[in-house]
């Protein structure tokens, strides 16, 4: 999680939802989140048929259209597909908040960051150098996206909301619409947890697993390790 609009909303996300699996959606005040309005964006609909109800202008922007009204699945290229519906499943029917590494997909594979200069060099740096220009197009076109889920009238997961944001956002609107590419996902609440090693349990006895305490975990049977 490096961008800085995604980092600050997840926060107010975990403030609002307080312990519970997810905030409701009467819960979230535009006023507390102005930095954020521009990156952000409402899902509603059916697990499917998810569609954007509200987008921001930044968001707007980037992807090169307006796209309330528009299916979630519409922004992704093809091969992103899959991943994209994988990982709304994961919002919308476990409670669990996402997060997708994004980029461009008409810029091609990513261009891989430059090789940092000897020492020498960057003691002696030509004045026209750019190596900060360097750096900054290695994440030309990348960004990140992250779904979070909301109840909404007692239904976990009606709604969802969430941020997509560029690290080198357009200056204005793009002249054409653009398609995202999933190039990483992670997953940041009960399953994320679920997934990390048990500790001193064999790996052979972790489907036994009932319920950890401290180091000690209750195996199907009853009996402690």
């Amino acid at each position: 999680m490096r961008h800085d609009s995604i980092r600050a909303f997840y926060r107010t996300w975990l403030a609002l939802a307080a312990g519970r699996v997810a905030p409701a959606r009467s819960e979230i005040d535009p006023k507390t989140i102005t930095r954020e309005l521009g990156d952000l964006f409402i899902l509603d609909g059916d697990t499917e048929n998810f569609a954007f109800r509200l987008a921001g202008s930044r968001l707007v922007h980037a992807l090169g259209r307006d796209v309330t009204g528009s299916g979630y699945l519409s922004i992704f290229e093809t091969s992103s597909l899959a991943t994209a519906n994988e990982m709304l499943d994961q919002a919308t029917q476990e409670g669990e908040p996402v997060l997708l590494s994004l980029r461009d997909a008409s810029l091609g594979l990513p261009r891989p960051a430059p090789a940092p200069a000897p020492f020498e060099r960057l003691l002696r740096r030509p004045e026209n150098a750019p190596p900060a220009q360097e750096r900054r197009r290695a994440f030309e076109g990348q960004g990140e996206m992250i779904l979070l889920p909301l109840t909404h009238r007692g239904r976990l997961g009606a709604r969802m909301i969430g941020i997509i944001a560029l690290f080198e956002p357009p200056q204005l609107p793009r002249k054409h619409p653009i398609e995202l590419s999933i190039t990483g996902t992670r997953l940041l609440g009960r399953q994320s947890q679920l997934r990390a090693p048990i500790g001193l349990v064999p790996g052979a006895r972790s489907g036994e697993v009932l319920a950890r305490h401290g180091h000690l975990a209750i195996l199907r049977g009853g009996k402690a390790e």
